[in-house]
């Protein structure tokens, strides 16, 4: 854990983890007011499914 506290080493760093209020989301999303760009990032399985 100690490298990733160097900024000169990792002066980026992504956990990838996101924080939300449940009840904040479900709100928002109820009364429509929810506002995002869809991200699209199409794939393909090994058997040639193609997935979102």
């Amino acid at each position: 854990m100690k490298d990733f506290l160097s900024p000169n080493k990792f002066n980026i760093f992504n956990t990838n983890n996101l924080w939300i209020n449940l009840e904040s989301m479900n709100s928002r999303i109820r009364t429509k007011t929810l506002q995002m760009d869809l991200i699209v990032n199409r794939k393909a399985l090994k058997n040639g499914m193609r997935i979102i």
